[in-house]
């Protein structure tokens, strides 16, 4: 302990017996002024406590006749730096496991040493000993300017992304992409996964599998990414009828709980990570799937001093799940409008696809799926109409061109038009010639 703290609990406990020394005593009031102050509320330097036991007052009051204010002190442990609850191995191999990865925090060395066949060890035991050693690191502790948390399950959908590891691919190092999305209420994740980009086809994708995993939720609060902004999810939201909620700019302290989530996977399991190990993206999903359910969701949370799967489960009936009457395929599809040319074509980056015919010169909305477009969903007026596949140039060399629009485009019945017996052409040759002479006409004949 420092001079400081120790000079201030030294003057809080002169404060508290200095009247045992400033006054005649009668016999016995010694001993109720004694009562009288272990009876009193106190505010203690560095302490919890705030009742100070008689015993604890008779030493002060005799260390303070002895060796005056310096004796007020605290003393400092003989032992200081050995714990005397841990044997030396397990000392020993905390320190190794410490060393061998900087990052291992004190409740991962409880769980490590617990699966390895260990008794469980209290985790500020292991900090204290590791702070002694010189080896705990302090963390940054971000305060949210205003704590909330719905009362049911699917109420508020949290969601953000985290840069993961940098893993072989192909011969070469790439990075990561973890999407996640977690439950408000219960600390559950709807769903969890790496990527190699971070745009919206990546989120599109998780986004689907947590809604088939835990259900739809009303809500869906998320930062003001462009991916968060696409006018596609919001499409998708309404759809849903999910209320898309963006967090305030500069303003991430109303993440906290996806954010928490985010620094517990990076301590538990980005930074425990054998990455020589890891297979490919596959393999790397499969380790927080099972990390996810084994650990995370079984593991108790501190603020619901329940497990968040547990509390899931507790407050089920609130869930509502996908219906089966709902195309979740359908409403995630990609949607723009395109002209039909002349030609029955339309084009989407660069590719040429067939429409129907009766809809050429109309304005269309074509919904695809933008890692398969192999074929269009074309609808016109709210309607849908046909399916349109890429155009094959050569095959339509031998296609009769109105065999295909004959039933399509219905030909007009003329109009019985009564005539005017008036003609433009025919007036003006007839004005113009009254007001040419007439040329006399010569006699051929002698």
């Amino acid at each position: 302990m420092d001079e400081k703290k120790a000079d201030e609990i030294a003057l809080f406990r002169f404060g508290v017996i200095s009247e045992f020394f400033n006054r005649t005593f009668r016999p016995g009031e010694k001993t109720v002024l004694l009562k009288e102050k272990a009876k009193q509320s106190h505010q203690i330097p560095y302490s919890c406590r705030d009742r100070i036991a008689q015993t604890t007052l008779k030493e002060w009051i005799t260390r303070y006749r002895r060796g005056g204010f310096e004796a007020l002190k605290p003393k400092g442990r003989c032992d200081r730096g050995h714990s005397r609850v841990l044997s030396p191995e397990v000392l020993e191999r905390i320190i190794t496991l410490k060393e061998e990865n900087p990052s291992r925090t004190a409740p991962i060395i409880v769980r490590e040493l617990e699966l390895a066949g260990h008794k469980r060890i209290a985790s500020s035991t292991i900090y204290r000993f590791l702070h002694n050693q010189g080896l705990a690191h302090k963390e940054k502790i971000t305060k949210d300017r205003r704590f909330f948390e719905y009362a049911h399950p699917g109420q508020l959908c949290q969601s953000d992304c985290l840069y993961g590891p940098k893993i072989l691919d192909g011969g070469k190092r790439k990075k990561t992409y973890l999407y996640a999305f977690l439950d408000d209420a219960t600390r559950v994740i709807y769903h969890a996964q790496f990527y190699f980009c971070e745009g919206l086809p990546a989120f599109e994708h998780a986004f689907k599998q947590a809604l088939l995993k835990r259900g739809v939720p009303k809500r869906l609060y998320c930062d003001n990414g462009p991916v968060y902004r696409s006018h596609h999810l919001q499409v998708v939201c309404a759809g849903l009828g999910i209320m898309l909620i963006h967090a305030k700019a500069y303003v991430p302290q109303g993440k906290g709980k996806i954010e928490r989530f985010f620094r517990t996977v990076r301590m538990r399991f980005i930074n425990q990570l054998d990455r020589e190990k890891i297979k490919g993206l596959d393999d790397l999903n499969s380790k927080l799937w099972a990390w996810i359910e084994g650990e995370y969701h079984r593991t108790i949370h501190s603020r619901l001093n329940e497990t968040p799967l547990d509390k899931w489960m507790r407050l089920a009936e609130h869930v509502q799940y996908v219906s089966p009457q709902i195309d979740l395929e359908e409403i995630f599809l990609h949607r723009t409008r395109r002209k039909i040319y002349n030609d029955r074509t339309l084009s989407l980056d660069g590719v040429l696809y067939e429409a129907p015919a009766h809809l050429v010169g109309k304005q269309v909305q074509i919904r695809y799926n933008p890692k398969d477009k192999s074929q269009l969903k074309v609808y016109f007026e709210g309607k849908f109409e046909d399916i349109a596949k890429p155009a094959d140039p050569y095959q339509n060399c031998f296609v009769k061109r109105d065999d295909d629009s004959k039933d399509l485009v219905s030909k007009p019945t003329p109009l019985k038009v009564k005539k005017s017996g008036i003609n433009y052409v025919d007036l003006v040759q007839e004005k113009y010639y009254q007001h040419q002479p007439q040329k006399k006409e010569k006699n051929e004949h002698v």
